[in-house]
């Protein structure tokens, strides 16, 4: 193993160790890190922060400026702790240039350390090397609670992860903490090891890129956090990659989509489109759906650029493929001209045209009623989301009781799904319940009806958190709600003891 391998699985030890400190530490607990270079403790932060933010806590960053010692530095981490909701942990950042501040702060922090046990919180203090000798000499008490081995950064993982260790061990733990895409977990792992077993077989590179790569970056662009990883592979073998292929093309495309790249994503997508739809003219039965997919993805990144025209063509133009498809093949076609339709009835919301955008959610919402009469727990979900959307509309176009009973179905489909499959369909059911909340609060204002169905969004997303990190927005949502009808969301939240 080189030196340059071995730095870099010492940044990863060290990151999985902090890691599991704010994961494993129930109540208080110091542990200190040291670094002299401020932008490895950023990027350490952001990482942890990242990682943790994927289990459901969250790690608040303080960094002590100037002008904070007016106020006592333990009634500044009361003060936090109390504003931060999910607060997980604290990383102290920033205690050098704090120091020539407030000269006697390490001491403050040592006679305060009962005081900073009683926060109930993991803390990880940064320390530079200089930091690092005095903390031991005036806040000895304190440095001597430290869990385990101090923590030490030399280099950023960018200069020492040549061989990805820390980028594959983010986007593992990303997969491995979040259920709705756990299931890529094996196929990204299996991947990965046979990239590097054809890199040290030192295969041809063409056939790396083309058998092996093009599938881990399809992977790598379902899972957040993975730019870093899919730019290196880019790096190395976007070249050996053969466009010529449509397929390959659209996986591409897609990569760029992912990381921002739009213009880049955009020219591939064309020439995806055109490759197709040269196929289609000579074997239509094969390449018309391909032709069709492609038209929609061209016109959400146009969308997305806020070029209604060329997505609302597109939109239209794979409409009429999928139309005809379904008059000889509905089973296999009707499904996709539903997703259309409503692909092309949420641009029309978009652009105010409402009544498109109603006769589009209703036909797709016929379709899915239809569909889920003879396979219910498939399609029932894509019923419940038209619904959903329908509602949305009827109450922008001030059609309240229209929309009130459009969202009354859709949560009283989302709960019987949620009977059978409560990880999947609470977090719609909770997402529901806030469109509820808001309609109760700005449409057809009932302080009481609003507040009950804050109180069960908390209820249904409180235990889930940790398991679905978006189910966090809702809790939000809900706690915001609770604001605009001038009650504190935390002490309503500590009557419904959630926390117990």
């Amino acid at each position: 193993m080189t030196g340059m391998n071995s730095a870099s699985d010492e940044y990863a030890d060290n990151l999985k160790i902090a890691e599991r400190f704010f994961l494993k530490t129930y109540r208080s607990g110091f542990l200190f890190a040291v670094c002299n270079d401020e932008l490895v403790q950023r990027e350490v932060n952001s990482t942890l922060q990242f990682l943790l933010q994927g289990k459901g806590k969250t790690l608040h960053v303080h960094t002590w400026q100037k002008g904070d010692d007016a106020v006592h530095p333990l009634e500044q981490l009361r003060f936090l702790k109390k504003s931060v909701p999910n607060l997980g942990g604290f990383i102290f950042a920033g205690l050098d240039s704090a120091l020539f501040q407030n000269p006697d702060l390490l001491v403050q922090l040592n006679f305060g350390r009962e005081a900073l046990s009683e926060l109930g919180i993991p803390i990880l203090f940064w320390l530079s090397t200089r930091t690092l000798q005095r903390i031991s000499n005036e806040a000895i008490d304190l440095y001597s609670q430290r869990v385990g081995a101090n923590l030490y950064f030399e280099q950023a993982a960018e200069t020492t992860d040549t061989d990805n260790t820390v980028r594959r061990y983010v986007a593992q733990e990303t997969v491995r903490s979040n259920d709705n895409i756990s299931h890529l977990d094996a196929r990204m792992k299996l991947l990965q090891q046979q990239l590097d077993e054809a890199e040290q077989q030192q295969r041809d590179p063409v056939v790396i890129a083309n058998e092996i790569v093009l599938d881990l970056l399809l992977v790598y662009t379902e899972i957040s956090g993975t730019v870093q990883l899919i730019q290196e592979l880019m790096d190395r073998y976007n070249g050996f990659i053969d466009l010529e292929k449509p397929a390959n093309c659209a996986i591409v495309a897609k990569v760029f989509e992912y990381v921002g790249e739009i213009e880049k994503a955009l020219g591939l997508y064309e020439k995806v489109l055109n490759s197709y739809r040269d196929l289609a003219r000579t074997n239509p039965q094969t390449y018309l759906t391909d032709v069709a997919m492609t038209l929609n993805n061209l016109a959400k990144l146009q969308s997305d650029k806020n070029d209604y025209a060329g997505a609302e063509q597109g939109y239209r133009e794979a409409l009429v493929i999928y139309r005809d498809l379904s008059k000889k093949n509905p089973q296999t076609y009707l499904p996709s001209l539903a997703m259309k339709l409503n692909n092309l009835a949420v641009l029309q919301s978009d652009k105010n045209d409402y009544a498109g955008a109603e006769q589009g959610y209703r036909e797709a919402l016929v379709i899915y009623r239809d569909l889920s009469k003879t396979n219910p727990q498939t399609y029932l979900p894509y019923v419940a989301g038209t619904l959903n959307n329908l509602a949305n509309l009827q109450k922008a176009q001030n059609d309240y009781a229209g929309a009130e009973q459009g969202y009354r179905e859709t949560l009283g489909i989302y709960r019987d799904l949620a009977q059978m499959n409560p990880q999947t369909y609470l977090p719609a059911e909770a997402k529901t319940l806030i469109n509820v909340g808001w309609f109760y609060h700005d449409a057809v204002p009932d302080k009481q009806k609003s507040l009950d169905v804050a109180t069960e969004v908390l209820r249904i997303v409180w235990p889930l958190t940790e398991k679905i990190p978006e189910t966090k927005q809702y809790a939000e949502s809900a706690k915001d709600l609770l604001k605009k009808w001038d009650i504190d969301p935390e002490e309503f939240v500590e009557q419904l003891h959630l926390h117990e």
